[in-house]
């Protein structure tokens, strides 16, 4: 059996923005563990925490970094999550591989933007939520106002747990308000009673029979005692905890209360999945947390590094894991074996033969593993869901910068893409280019950077043409006769067929309506080959032609002349012709796009958006910030991100997702037709 018992894990994610103190505290918690002989720090690139040479160089956290620490009899499995929203990635797959969410505000700054995405997150996946306001070791903060703006974006339910005794130089230490150990001191006593009274009403909002008992005053102590760590699971409390990484103050505390009172992946409930050998209607099914049940497991991140090689993080959700095992993946359906697996210490690794239930593992050199495979016994097998990210819309063309590197750019591409989600790199169809696509332009720029350190490829990048789309608006219908004699067997085909437009998204129909044997059927096939030519370089500017429906209604043949070639031509010239009647038109991409900017840099943006044809959406405020969501094309946010940084000083930052496409308006149509033009008699002088 596992060393560590199932009830005796708590798996938690330090999650926040940037700069808000996670990898500090993170530090902290390992050097009071006793698992650092010294302090790491971030400014003195010793971190444990970001301990690579793209951390130490740009001096933030770019990749997670996994720990476990050993306490009591209880095992806390801890991630430290990047804080940019550019590296939402990290952040997302950290959520998805455990039960606590340990959110980070700084007590000088306040609530920011990945402040509320991580929150929000952390619900939408069921986590208990705990907030640590960290720095309280800094001069001028205010521990109580902050609290109150808290309680303002995130609701009552947000309550102090562990209360400073003073701040600033002053930060001396944390009480309890739960469970006062001896009397607090005086100035402080009157705020962990009012708190302790808070935590109790959030309490007895667990179920309806303890919230009679609490307003009859039959409660009992123990009563509180027994679902203070329910009402966390089930959201109805949200601890917020005084702490600081930098004095190491209340980080002992932290530990203790997070074994305690956080939920252990056995309380947490049977993980749900589906039978991978039902292909069609999804067949659910569900695995208890034990270590005896059949095993179920998954790929949450995965790392190459520089002298191990590939590691792939695993979260173990029912069943163990044996180094040595034999483990099935039902997403690719195969099977792999594990030679060498690990408990995670930093860039460290602490090797195991056996992991259960609850517990995270990492799992070297196993090349066929990638981020949301589940790992499961073959003669039990069970599929997990896969892990949901944001599609990366913001993209750069790239191309290598000598013919040299082409080979190491697609090794290094292959490999990235690999171990970030929201980073892709593809040979875009409609443009031919191969594009790079992240969630912003810093997440480009830091995964750029990365390829030429890690893979040593430099590369050129350029503005990505806009992925437009071609389709038609009316029905029409053409004849077109192919006729070649070229003094021995010619060529004869006639192709009689009506277009008519599709709903968006409809892609594209074939239809045969030949009677009487006017065409043999054998060249139906010949006929739908030469549409597709169309389908694929389009008609107006070179984009792929959709959402249209071909019907070919009637043609003629030659009995020696007629051949597939003959109606391939016949039928692609007859397509062209038709699409061309039928009021051709571009679409253009529409982006959902979400910007976060100081609330005095709101006209700006919002005026920057409207001449560019955005169109507002909704508005919310996040404290000091607002949040707009509006409708924009593609074609006019190429350069959004500088000019959004050059608007707000460096404070905005947005994201950008497809919404859908529209017609692209006529005056800016033929800009596009007459710039595609200008391309194809430039290509053809080169010739």
């Amino acid at each position: 059996m596992p060393a560590v018992k199932t009830e005796s894990i708590r798996n938690a994610a330090l999650v926040g923005h940037a700069g808000s103190g996670k990898t500090t505290l993170a530090d902290a918690i390992l050097y009071k563990c006793g698992l650092a002989t010294r302090l790491g720090s971030v400014a003195e690139k010793t971190s444990l925490s970001d301990y690579t040479d793209e951390e130490k160089e740009d001096g933030h956290s770019i990749y997670s970094s996994l720990f476990h620490i050993d306490r009591g009899g209880a095992r806390i499995n801890l991630i430290d999550a990047p804080g940019y929203p550019d590296l939402l990635g990290e952040l997302l797959a950290s959520l998805a591989a455990v039960e606590t969410a340990l959110v980070t505000v700084s007590a000088p700054q306040g609530i920011a933007l990945v402040t509320r995405k991580a929150f929000d997150r952390a619900g939408q996946l069921g986590l208990a939520r705990w907030i640590l306001i960290t720095k309280m070791d800094m001069e001028g903060v205010d521990f109580d106002a902050r609290v109150e703006g808290i309680r303002e974006v995130f609701g009552a339910r947000c309550v102090p747990l562990l209360y400073p005794v003073g701040s600033g130089k002053g930060f001396a230490g944390v009480v309890n308000t739960f469970e006062v150990a001896a009397a607090p001191p005086a100035n402080v006593a009157a705020k962990v009673a009012e708190y302790g009274t808070a935590l109790k009403e959030a309490i007895v909002e667990v179920d309806e029979s303890l919230m009679e008992k609490y307003l009859e005053g039959s409660i009992t102590d123990q009563e509180f005692r027994d679902n203070f760590s329910k009402a966390i699971a089930l959201g109805k409390l949200v601890p917020i905890v005084a702490v600081s990484g930098a004095s190491q103050t209340g980080v002992e505390e932290l530990l203790d209360a997070i074994i305690k009172y956080a939920p252990s992946p056995a309380a947490a409930g049977k993980v749900k999945g589906t039978d991978p050998a039902k292909r069609g209607e999804p067949v659910p099914m569900e695995r208890d947390p034990d270590p005896a049940a059949p095993l179920a497991a998954r790929v949450f991140k995965l790392y190459r590094d520089p002298f191990v090689g590939r590691i792939s993080f695993v979260r173990i959700y029912s069943g163990a894991l044996h180094a040595a095992d034999s483990v099935f993946i039902p997403q690719t359906d195969e099977s792999v074996k594990i030679a060498n697996m690990s408990h995670p210490q930093g860039k460290d690794q602490a090797a195991t033969t056996e992991a259960g239930a609850g517990d995270i593992v990492a799992i070297a050199k196993v090349e066929g593993l990638r981020i949301g495979d589940t790992l499961t016994a073959k003669h039990a097998a069970i599929a997990l869901p896969d892990l949901d990210f944001p599609r990366p819309m913001v993209a750069y063309a790239i191309e290598p910068k000598t013919r040299a590197d082409e080979g190491r750019l697609s090794d290094g591409l292959h490999k990235m893409t690999d171990e970030d989600r929201t980073f892709v790199a593809e040979r875009d169809r409609q443009t031919k280019e191969l594009v790079a696509r992240g969630i912003s332009a810093l997440h480009l720029q830091t995964k750029l950077k990365a390829l030429k350190k890690r893979f040593e490829v430099d590369v050129l990048t350029r503005t990505p043409k806009v992925p437009y789309l071609e389709t038609i608006t009316k029905k029409a219908k053409n004849r077109f006769r192919h006729k070649k004699q070229t003094g021995g067997a010619g060529q004869f085909a006639e192709v009689e067929l009506a277009v008519e437009p599709l709903p968006r998204g409809g892609g594209f129909e074939y239809e045969w309506k030949v009677f009487g044997g006017a065409i043999s059927h054998q060249f139906g096939p010949s006929i739908e080959k030469g549409i597709r030519t169309i389908l694929d370089e389009g008609i107006l500017a070179g984009y792929p032609l959709v959402d249209v429906k071909a019907q070919v209604t009637d043609g003629k043949e030659h009995p020696v002349d007629s051949k597939d070639i003959a109606f391939q031509i016949a039928g692609r010239e007859c397509f062209r012709e038709a699409a061309l009647a039928a009021s051709a038109e571009l679409l253009e991409p529409i982006a959902n796009i979400e910007i976060t900017v100081p609330s005095a840099n709101m006209g700006d943006v919002s005026g920057y958006l409207s001449g560019r044809r955005g169109r507002p959406v909704g508005v919310d405020s996040l404290g000091e910030y607002q949040v707009i969501q509006a409708q924009i094309p593609m074609a006019e946010v190429s350069n959004f991100g500088p000019d959004l940084q050059s608007m707000t000083g460096g404070e905005g930052s947005y994201a950008l997702s497809l919404s859908h496409y529209e017609i692209l308006p006529s005056h800016l149509k033929q800009k596009v037709i007459d710039a595609h033009k200008k391309e194809k008699e430039e290509k053809a002088k080169a010739k």
